[in-house]
């Protein structure tokens, strides 16, 4: 004995004793388990779900009750009568058995949400929408000891305009739809039987969630909807002993607050009259729509991360007791955390490949700036973070931030906030929030969320963001200083519409056996934001890996590193089998390509290549080209033809009469810059009539569009060029911008006559 302690070491029957303890404690719980597992198996799903229907219907809320339609919503296509949303969260602790087999109280999380809606169908638009509804009604996640569980119950009713309701037996009517090799039950389908113009459709969702190594995670509830709400209302419970954040956006109105006889939160809002939206077109919701966000933590829980500077129970209202320097450092701390000594063995060799090659490189180009070298380890990360099994984001800048300080490049680490996600002055969670650096304040790096994203481009979505720079270094001689950077704010650059740029050069002609097709040879470059679209959809991890492999200099090829590896050896096959699938299935891509330009699809596809995906600093744009035939342009007219030349330059945005009456704010992806040069090989003995109304120009400060028509010999050539000067308009500018618009679908629509040469 030492300190009245047992030493195991020189107590070895005490150790038997503990060891046959455990094992009967073990046994006794797992027999326990079982029994519980039973009891639930026999506490049929059927049942469960029945009890809450019963319980739901049962709501004395005399909005679920009127079924009336004001007039003046009589010629809406659909209207929401009533909505309301309950949830309940209560935190308890409960008992569990560790991996060791010691017993551990832990404080766990059981969960409800009621979402419930009265909605009056008024045509067939609205019909359609509400006519199938997806759902999934269990699941569960487990592991060491550890479990999350969920569960949803659906309930529809449809109200006749008689008055009569009918209730929908889900359960029966729902069909499984399964994935997977092994046909595995995905979801429920159902199609809503007896559902039409004129019902009242009356549905709600019921999610129960008991949740042990998780939080919630954010709720929304919107002061808005795709269609007029007539009441719309929000009731809350939630255990004292959990921790609740919450922002009110964009006039958004606040929670009532009060407590219950049990002391817990209680939070209530309710309002009349929501708005509809009238286009969802370039909307950031987070930025323009009334909204309150709502973040519920177990901080209370020994098993769910949270920061050092988390907040403990209570109520925590942003811009009140919740202020941005909070969340800024709980993502400072989090990266902080995650930044210790690198001890994980995948990560380590991470390092080790990017700095052997980095100083390889660096060797061989002893002129290169910081810049350059900082885009050479961008690239090296993204190439070897792909090995990770969990390619989590804070490992990015754990690992570039190491980096840079052996190359010794200064720089800035930064968060920033997303213009299609809250304001920092709207935010209530780190998760809200972007790791980067930049360096010199030239070169700005996120963590690479598309295999394509380029080490130079910033997102779009950050660019020209609010950001904060939480710790910056400069360089003293030959070694990196730290420098005191309190509340730096910065804001991110913006590209400009000439940096995200997609030119197409055409040419036409008419096929010699029928004239009614046109053979089309399209080659396009794509600059800045504009090759995301092309790379993802006809690009492959194979040519990735390829010219990855090229710019960061590395000798062998992915299969030969496999087969040095026993571990991956055995995965070589599979291998070619998945590159060999997607080469096999590039064509149907190049279809869907094709059909998305035109709205029309191909009749045949003759060639096809994407000569450069377009991610590395000497080879910045992507380049694609393709040859095919197209029937639909041209229209016989006794002995004319009838050609759509404006359609050439593909589908173009056509806004309606909600676009039109436009009162929010567009946040366009990036300002961008789309121009085609076509060339028209006339038919011999054809004539060209009313090419000049293709002669078109509209320009103001929002955006442009200007097209030109010429005939030289027997080409016609057509160049047109739409400009998208802004990637952000201001709803009072929003006409400038449908004026372009409209301009560009003149053009579109315009056609020339071929007419036979008389002689």
């Amino acid at each position: 004995m030492k300190n009245g302690k047992c030493i195991k070491a020189k107590c070895p029957s005490t150790n038997n004793r503990t060891k046959y303890s455990k094992r009967l404690i073990y046994s006794l719980l797992l027999f326990f388990a079982a029994g519980v597992s039973g009891n639930m198996a026999a506490d049929d799903y059927a049942d469960y779900a029945r009890e809450i229907r019963n319980e739901i219907w049962a709501w004395d809320k005399p909005e679920f009750k009127n079924y009336a339609l004001p007039d003046e919503y009589q010629k809406e296509s659909a209207v929401i009568l009533a909505h309301h949303q309950e949830i309940k969260a209560l935190s308890k602790n409960k008992l569990r058995v560790n991996l060791s087999l010691n017993f551990s109280m832990n404080r766990e999380l059981y969960y409800t949400n009621i979402d419930r809606q009265t909605v009056k169908i008024n045509d067939q638009v609205a019909l359609e929408k509400y006519s199938e509804i997806a759902f999934k009604e269990e699941a569960k996640t487990q592991g060491a000891m550890r479990s999350n569980e969920y569960r949803l119950v659906v309930g529809i009713r449809i109200i006749k305009p008689d008055g009569s309701i009918k209730e929908v037996d889900v359960d029966d009517e729902a069909v499984a739809v399964t994935e997977g090799k092994k046909d595995k039950k995905a979801y429920q389908k159902l199609a809503v039987p007896g559902l039409q113009v004129g019902d009242v459709l009356d549905y709600f969702f019921c999610n129960r969630l008991e949740l042990e190594t998780q939080n919630v995670g954010i709720q929304y509830f919107p002061f808005y909807d795709q269609y007029p709400v007539l009441t719309y209302s929000v009731h809350c419970e939630i255990s004292r002993k959990l921790t609740v954040e919450y922002a009110s956006m964009n006039g958004a109105p606040d929670f009532v607050r009060s407590t219950n006889e049990d002391k817990d939160i209680v939070l209530d809002v309710a309002r009349k009259n929501l708005p509809k939206i009238e286009s969802a077109r370039w909307t950031s919701f987070f930025r323009d729509l009334p909204a309150l966000r709502i973040n519920i933590l177990n901080n209370a829980s020994k098993n769910i991360y949270k920061p050092q500077s988390a907040r403990k129970d209570g109520i925590y209202k942003r811009g009140d007791n919740l202020e941005k320097q909070h969340l800024l450092d709980d993502a400072i701390n989090f990266v902080r955390q995650a930044d210790q000594p690198v001890k994980l063995k995948l990560r380590t060799q991470i390092l080790m490949k990017v700095k052997k090659l980095t100083k390889n490189y660096q060797k061989q180009h002893p002129d290169i700036s910081q810049e350059a070298l900082a885009d050479y380890i961008y690239d090296a990360i993204n190439f070897h973070i792909r090995s990770l099994s969990s390619s989590y984001p804070v490992y990015f800048p754990v690992l570039y931030k190491e980096l840079l300080k052996d190359f010794k490049i200064p720089g800035e680490s930064i968060l920033a906030v997303n213009k299609y996600g809250p304001r920092m002055s709207d935010m209530i969670t780190d998760d809200d929030l972007a790791y980067g650096f930049g360096v010199n304040s030239q070169r700005y790096y996120f963590y690479p969320y598309s295999l394509y994203q380029t080490s130079f481009d910033i997102p779009y979505a950050y660019q020209g963001e609010e950001a904060y720079i939480y710790a910056a270094t400069t360089l003293k001689g030959s070694k990196l200083k730290y420098i005191d950077v309190t509340d730096h704010d910065i804001r991110l650059p913006q590209t400009r519409s000439e940096d995200n740029k997609s030119a197409s050069v055409m040419k036409v002609t008419f096929a010699p056996d029928d004239p009614s097709t046109l053979n089309i040879d399209r080659r396009t470059e794509y600059s800045g934001q504009l090759k995301l679209d092309v790379q993802r959809l006809l690009g492959s991890y194979e040519e990735w890996d390829k010219e990855m492999r090229k710019r960061l200099q590395i000798e062998k090829t992915m299969e030969e590193e496999m087969q040095d590896d026993r571990h991956d050896r055995k995965y070589v096959d599979d291998m070619k089998a998945v590159f060999e699938k997607r080469r096999n299935d590039q064509k149907d891509s190049v279809k869907v390509e094709i059909e998305h330009f035109h709205d029309l699809p191909p009749k045949e596809i003759s060639t096809y290549e994407l000569s450069a995906l377009g991610i590395t600093p000497d080879r910045p744009n992507a380049q694609y080209s393709v040859a095919y035939s197209l029937d639909g342009l041209v229209k016989k007219a006794g002995k004319n033809l009838i050609l759509d030349a404006g359609k050439l330059i593909g589908s173009q945005w056509t806004p309606d009469a909600n676009d039109r009456l436009r009162t929010m704010n567009a946040y366009i992806p990036t300002a961008r810059m789309l121009i085609w040069e076509i060339e028209i090989q006339i038919p011999e003995n054809y004539q060209v009539q009313g090419m000049e109304k293709l002669n078109k120009s509209e320009e103001n400060a929002c955006a442009s569009f200007r097209s030109t028509a010429s005939l030289e010999g027997n080409i016609l050539k057509i160049s047109a060029e739409k400009n998208y000067r802004t990637s952000f308009v201001p709803f009072t500018e929003w006409n400038k911008l449908i004026e372009v618009m409209d301009k560009t679908n003149e053009f579109y629509s315009q056609s020339v006559v071929l007419t036979p040469i008389q002689r």
